[in-house]
């Protein structure tokens, strides 16, 4: 469906029946108005990538009605979203709720309640409810956060602001407040911004992981047990499941315990090198989701490794080696199978006929690569040594130093009469 805005800007929206899935606009939006069939939304996220200053509704809506250009329902009752581009808040009379995803990213500079509204108030730019024991928002002058001694929840949208300190008034039994972190029954509620290491106290058992991956570094308490550390990532207590890899990390060997490599995983943008033990199921698009620098080893055996090329075709190859031990050369995975070689792994029957029948095609590319050390190695191992090759090796010499070419002929396991013109 077509429709325009009051500035005749045009936006498609995608719905089916009664329910609004997303719009789309050419244009930056300031201003959108809900049509009346619309009565459901599948995510008030459709709207965070529009600056929206007010939203409006359909007189003839029967769902919807708006205030101060936040949405809430039909009668004002629960307050569903408020434009990102809001930077002011006021709560009518009639509103005793606050829908799930209404205060996501959103920190006014003031809010206000109308006086004859009973469920929510103002205390020192906080806005309360649940007769106290529930800080839902702040505003954007709150820079050290002091909880009140009422308050038992606080919202996420509370969570996601950045501030200097924390404390917690006198009187307070759910929360606790340490070096700036805050600390409520079993679980890290918030974390300041001037934090940069931390250590999980054994009494939190459930973490907002997104929270602390800014943060250098993240230890645990002694004998924790709810989770494990290992090479400085935080994993699940049994090591199955990977949780955190702090920022200050470079260079990480995973659990061997790990069983899948995650998808959707917040990698530490400075990670230069991640090895994998070959027991964690791991797929091209968990790996894509790592640092373009980042380099990727797979642990073969537990004095050994391979490096995963970064090329889809090559890295489906190898995944597809490392699973089954079915594979077929490809172009671009000639430095894994290699490092396969000279690591002395058993490989199947398989593996060994499409190495041997590939060999040449794998000598070429690491001379291209002027890969003459990996070269140098193979040749003196015999192991890509076959009976079509020999004829071929005089080419492979002449495009090599004459160091290299003395080198090769001091260790290859072959004639010298074989390779030398």
């Amino acid at each position: 469906m077509l429709t325009k805005d009051e500035n005749n800007a045009e936006v498609y929206l995608d719905y089916h029946e009664n329910t609004l899935f997303d719009i789309y606009a050419k244009e930056e939006l300031t201003t959108f108005c809900i049509p009346s069939h619309i009565t459901y939304h599948h995510t008030w996220r459709m709207y965070d990538k529009y600056s929206l200053k007010e939203l409006k509704v359909h007189p003839a809506n029967p769902a919807y009605e708006v205030f101060d250009g936040a949405l809430y329902s039909k009668g004002l009752k629960t307050l569903l979203y408020i434009p990102r581009g809001k930077t002011t808040l006021c709560i009518p009379a009639a509103t005793e709720t606050i829908g799930f995803q209404a205060f996501a990213n959103f920190c006014p500079e003031t809010v206000t309640v109308q006086p004859e509204n009973r469920a929510f108030w103002i205390e020192d730019g906080m806005l309360l409810g649940d007769d106290g024991k529930t800080l839902y928002l702040v505003t954007r002058d709150v820079r050290t956060l002091t909880v009140p001694a009422s308050v038992s929840r606080i919202a996420a949208s509370v969570r996601s602001v950045s501030f200097r300190d924390v404390k917690v008034a006198p009187g307070n039994r759910t929360f606790r407040a340490e070096n700036g972190v805050l600390i409520g029954e079993g679980r890290l509620d918030l974390i300041c911004s001037h934090v940069t290491q931390l250590e999980i106290p054994k009494d939190v058992h459930a973490v907002t992981w997104p929270d602390l991956y800014r943060l250098s570094q993240v230890t645990l308490a002694p004998d924790h047990p709810d989770f494990s550390a290992h090479n400085g990532a935080i994993y699940t207590k049994d090591g199955s499941q990977l949780l955190l890899v702090p920022t200050g990390i470079t260079e990480l060997t995973l659990s061997p315990q790990l069983q899948v490599l995650p998808k959707g995983f917040v990698w530490p943008a400075g990670l230069q090198r991640l090895t994998v033990h070959r027991e964690t199921e791991f797929t091209g698009e968990a790996l894509n989701q790592l640092p373009p620098e980042c380099e990727i080893y797979v642990v073969l055996k537990s004095w050994n490794w391979a490096l995963l090329p970064r090329d889809s075709a090559a890295l489906g190859c190898c995944l597809q080696y490392l699973k089954t031990g079915d594979v077929q050369i490809k172009a671009g995975s000639e430095v894994f199978y290699t490092d396969v070689l000279l690591s002395g792994i058993d490989t199947d029957e398989s593996f060994a006929r499409n190495l041997q029948a590939a060999s040449w095609q794998i000598l070429q590319a690491l001379v291209r690569q002027s890969d003459h050390l990996r070269i140098a190695m193979l040749l003196a191992s015999g192991k890509l040594i076959t009976s079509n090759n020999i004829g071929k090796l005089t080419d492979l010499a002449r495009e090599l130093s004459d160091g290299m070419v003395t080198a090769l002929l001091e260790n290859a396991p072959i004639a010298k009469k074989d390779i030398v013109p």
